[in-house]
């Protein structure tokens, strides 16, 4: 029976719905390889139940529209699953439906998973060596359908090939391996999937690979973080989202080998990136040529942020996290998950953001998949993880990383324990617990994270404080009456005694807040970005009558100047948007204004319009002019370069309306059409991207370099 992939989720969505609960639990499912080795054990995806509230409604959208869409695009058909033009995407995507399994069983998904292992397996075998690397997927289906495949055999065999390609029988090296982060993870998947130790030794092989010098084969040794030992890393570098990916498995393999060495990297590695080089909204890799980490504080008010970086920071933030017990970890998961990494995907499931920029002119725009030909299979994987982050456990210690509508069974040491969490969290601050444990009289630590947004900084780190007074604090309540709590490592611990029928409330107030970054950075100098409990806010030009480069805080402003709405309908309907008192310069004259702001995550939903985070703090300066190559000074015109997304702001002052051509890597000409006499055009290009200007008979008259902030472009006059 061929059967439509749209009609396979169609389904799944109905069987979903009808239960109390999104990914009802079943009863006896593994840890279906989630992180082992760990102090904290999380709670299997087969045990939590999302109810509706915020990540149970992307669930949905994730089941109902982001996977069967991947999968069309990359040409995957129900009756004939053959890989499409995108391995990775592909392998990725894959392992996403393999974790929708484990919160939701389908024997129509299950069937098309079996003939896309079985023509993977052809695919290692006839050379696609992509398909033999990455065995993420296949090990997880495996966990789903308690035995092999052949895609993971195909999978065993490669690792086994590879590691007599890279290394000796005593453990030395004989060349330099492919350089590529996913090694790790995969060869972790393979142990889990297989209880195999020769696995578990393995990944640390490829760890502990780092620091030898580049044989010129394929490696750029800092891009795929192999230039140190590990015992000497201490700074994030080369591509970010292999790191991520890497930092991941490198304290994995601290968990399983037991060896401190690993965790200690990836800690210290750790606290260099939030002092020194991410983003507020989580988002890293600033440098678009290799799209990774560049010098400590190199990263603009734009930012470029690749949503693969993104999902990496969620996987390695969540491991920390769990190996360390402090919540600080869990901050900037969370920080991540709702800022940088959820704007990589559309409201409606179907478009993606390769770029997460925070400054836009307009011209950045999601693309449904021909431009992320890997960020849609990123997005596919790690959102059905989240229900994983939500419950840990250890002895008698009950932990909760994140906030969200749910419910669990928690196998706990003394007996199992159902929470279920009610809240309207991330827009609200407000969470109630209901406990049910086992046995009545039973002893457990309930650890309630107490987020960082709550204190004097957005997120953790040296770079970015709160400006003003904080106004609330946080409370408890159980079963009504208001209690104490000691914080230890950011949670909020509760040690009781607890009954059936025990409710908790943990109450985060959720004031407007104003934070500035430290003047290192100095793109960001000056400015301020807006938040909002966990959430990153934004300007879009859709709701603020025009470009959003007119707008600035006169003065930071106040509490009781500040107001929060419910949006009731249109796309957006269900998120809050902010209005700020502010000021708007136009015609070099500047009046007040309100400034209205919306969630980061939620932009770009109503059409690609003018967009940022960071506005001015006072007077707003006018975009500096950028140099003007007439056509007397030059014979040729230089070719574009690469760099990150910025603006130029083209006013036409020749007289005469002239035309603009973008010059390509190639030197050849892209029209952009006409400038009128006296027009100005907020155009969005990329830093050391040339834009010539000709006369309305294609007489060239001289060009423009985009710099890496806006700037204007000044056509002199005739």
């Amino acid at each position: 029976m061929n059967v439509p992939i749209s009609s396979i989720f169609c389904m799944i969505l109905f069987q979903a719905l009808a239960l109390p609960g999104f990914g009802q639990a079943s009863k006896g499912r593994s840890q279906q390889l989630a992180p082992v080795g760990y102090p904290l054990t999380p709670v299997a995806l087969g045990q939590v139940a999302l109810g509706d509230g915020f990540w149970g409604d992307r669930m949905k959208t994730h089941v109902k529209v982001t996977i069967p869409h991947v999968l069309k695009k990359l040409g995957v058909d129900y009756s004939d699953p053959r890989p499409g033009r995108s391995a990775l995407a592909l392998v990725r995507t894959l392992e996403g439906v393999s974790y929708s399994l484990l919160l939701e069983d389908d024997k129509e998904l299950r069937a098309m998973m079996e003939k896309m292992c079985a023509n993977a397996g052809q695919e290692s075998r006839e050379g696609n060596r992509w398909f033999g690397a990455v065995a993420k997927a296949p090990a997880l289906f495996s966990v789903v359908t308690g035995r092999s495949n052949a895609w993971l055999e195909e999978c065993l065999k490669e690792y086994r090939l590879r590691d007599k390609e890279y290394f000796d029988k005593g453990g030395s090296y004989l060349k330099e391996p492919e350089p590529h982060a996913y090694y790790g993870m995969a060869i972790i998947g393979l142990y889990q999937a297989t209880g195999d130790k020769y696995f578990k030794k393995l990944a640390q092989k490829f760890m502990d690979i780092r620091g030898m010098p580049a044989t010129g084969q394929r490696t750029w040794p800092k891009f795929a973080a192999q230039h140190r030992p590990v015992e000497e890393m201490n700074e994030p570098g080369g591509h970010a989202g292999s790191f991520g990916w890497f930092a991941a498995a490198l304290v994995d393999v601290g968990a399983l080998s037991g060896e401190k060495k690993y965790g200690d990297a990836a800690i210290r590695i750790w606290q260099d990136m939030v002092d020194t080089r991410i983003c507020i909204t989580g988002g890293t890799g600033a440098v678009s040529k290799w799209e990774g980490f560049g010098e400590p504080y190199q990263f603009g008010r734009g930012g470029y942020n690749e949503t693969c970086a993104a999902s990496g920071q969620v996987f390695y933030n969540y491991r920390l996290g769990m190996l360390t017990k402090d919540a600080k970890f869990f901050d900037l998961m969370e920080a991540v998950l709702y800022n940088g990494f959820l704007s990589g995907v559309s409201l409606s499931g179907n478009r993606f953001f390769y770029t997460n920029l925070l400054e836009s002119g307009g011209h950045a725009a999601r693309q449904e998949d021909r431009r992320v030909p890997c960020c849609h299979g990123s997005v596919a994987r790690t959102i059905p993880q989240v229900a994983g982050y939500l419950y840990a456990h250890a002895e008698a210690d009950l932990y909760l990383p994140l906030y969200t509508t749910s419910s669990a069974t928690v196998p706990m040491k003394a007996g199992s324990v159902r929470i279920a969490q009610e809240t309207k969290y991330p827009f609200e601050g407000k969470v109630k617990f209901a406990i049910d444990p086992e046995k009545d009289g039973q002893k457990i630590n309930l650890h309630l994270r107490i987020p960082t947004w709550t204190g004097e900084q957005f997120m953790p780190g040296k770079l970015y404080s709160f400006v003003g007074p904080s106004t609330g604090k946080w409370t408890i309540e159980v079963n009504g009456e208001p209690v104490k709590a000691r914080l230890e490592k950011g949670f909020a611990v509760l040690e009781r005694s607890w009954k059936t029928g025990d409710k908790v409330e943990l109450n985060l107030p959720m004031p407007v807040r104003f934070s500035s970054c430290i003047d290192k950075v100095k793109a960001t100098k000056g400015r301020l970005a807006v938040t909002r409990g966990p959430l990153v806010f934004c300007a879009e030009e859709v709701d603020n009558a025009g470009p959003v480069r007119r707008l600035s805080f006169p003065e930071v402003p106040q509490a009781d100047q500040v107001k929060v709405s419910n949006l009731e309908d249109g796309v957006l309907k269900g998120m809050k948007m902010l209005h700020l008192p502010g000021a708007l310069k136009e015609d070099d004259e500047e009046r007040p204004s309100v400034i209205r702001m919306i969630p980061y995550f939620s932009w770009e939903n109503r059409g690609s319009k003018s967009m940022s985070v960071w506005i001015p703090q006072g007077q707003i300066e006018n975009a500096p002019p950028l140099p003007w190559h007439p056509a007397t000074d030059f014979k040729s015109v230089p070719k574009s370069g690469k760099g990150g997304q910025t603006e130029i702001i083209f006013e036409n002052h020749f007289g005469k309306s002239v035309k603009l051509y973008w010059i390509n890597y190639r030197g050849g000409r892209q029209s952009y059409g006409q400038i009128n006499p006296g027009e100005k055009r907020a155009q969005g290009t990329y830093a050391n991207a040339t834009w010539a200007v000709t006369d309305d008979k294609d007489k060239l008259l001289g060009y423009f370099i985009a710099g890496h902030e806006i700037a204007s472009g000044l056509i002199p006059k005739k």
